[in-house]
């Protein structure tokens, strides 16, 4: 009989969080994995971490030269013999049960070939949800990662089937997305409704100090480009960076009809070529919709008048809050 997973841990300067998360990963009451953990020419001392711990199921390797946790976190997978590989970030620190909890899901699940969990924030212990559906998560490809992937299962046999690949050229950011929109051309996603790990979202993550605004385009156009759709105008670009609550530009009454528009135009779009679930779709669309209210009294009265004149919610709560920030600016 085979083996049942590896878990795979690209690595980078992250000496400081090494023996937490590898001490979660030894402690797994799974039993059957092995741990393949790719030193990406970390400075710091990670190597040599990584090279004192003595469990046996740890096999460690080394790139002579930083290539990003794309090309890295694809060497430790091509290493790797496991049926089912997880990922691990080298910062994180996963929940004993993790796991044993992921592979009778995907065991119950054959037609599931990536899956994530919920997670809580490590630093102040909030609890965040992911889509659960194939559904719901093929449409949160349109507006970033559909599983977290630090809490990512996936079936290697999938994989290895479809020739789905990280690209060694990606960028060092957002390169889980890019993945993950390349997947969906073959690949069902599903999320556990269960936490499992903890996550660390402080100031040593990938996506600190970046610009989003100047770098997140790419990534849109990549995923639109993998799922099918075109790719935005740069006008339309702007508005989709609106949804992820990015704004390169002051918004006025124009821009939040626009951005009406352009959230109806790609339910319109969805008609004509049904790519994704229209309700999981139009679900979507609305929390957008709903929570664009937060970011326009800040703005100004004319975009919140814009915003009710186009149907907005607009509740006493929400009404309260809009007079409350015009009163603050």
């Amino acid at each position: 009989m085979g083996l049942k997973v590896s878990v795979v841990v690209p690595v980078h300067n992250k000496a400081p969080y090494l023996e937490a998360c590898f001490d979660s990963i030894f402690r797994q009451t799974f039993a059957g994995f092995e741990v393949v953990a790719v030193d990406d020419a970390s400075t710091d001392g990670s190597l040599a971490l990584l090279r004192s711990f003595k469990d046996p199921r740890l096999r460690v390797e080394r790139s002579e030269r930083n290539s990003g946790p794309a090309a890295a976190a694809q060497q430790a997978m091509d290493l790797a013999h496991g049926e089912y590989i997880v990922r691990v970030d080298a910062d994180d620190v996963m929940d004993p049960e993790r796991i044993a909890l992921q592979v009778a899901f995907m065991d119950a699940r054959p037609e599931v070939d990536i899956a994530g969990t919920y997670y809580r924030r490590l630093e102040d212990g909030t609890i965040v949800k992911r889509p659960v559906t194939h559904e719901e998560c093929l449409v949160e490809l349109l507006f970033g990662v559909a599983v977290l992937q630090t809490t990512s299962i996936l079936r290697r046999s999938s994989l290895v089937r479809h020739d789905v690949r990280y690209g060694s050229d990606w960028p060092h950011y957002a390169e889980d997305w890019m993945f993950q929109a390349k997947a969906a051309k073959h690949l069902r996603y599903a999320n556990l409704d269960a936490v499992t790990m903890s996550y660390r979202t402080s100031a040593n993550g990938v996506s600190s100090g970046r610009d989003r605004a100047a770098e997140l385009p790419e990534r849109i156009a990549f995923a639109f480009e993998q799922l099918g759709w075109p790719v935005p105008t740069d006008e339309q670009m702007d508005l989709h960076l609106m949804a992820l609550n990015i704004f390169r530009k002051p918004v006025d009454a124009r821009t939040v009809l626009a951005m009406k528009a352009w959230l109806d135009g790609l339910v319109a779009r969805n008609v004509s070529t049904g790519r994704f679930g229209s309700q999981a779709l139009q679900q979507r669309l609305d929390r957008i919709w709903d929570d664009l209210l937060f970011a326009l009294p800040r703005y100004g009265r004319s975009p919140v008048l814009a915003y009710q004149k186009a149907g907005g919610r607009m509740s006493l709560a929400r009404w309260y809050y809009v007079f409350r920030t015009l009163l603050s600016r």
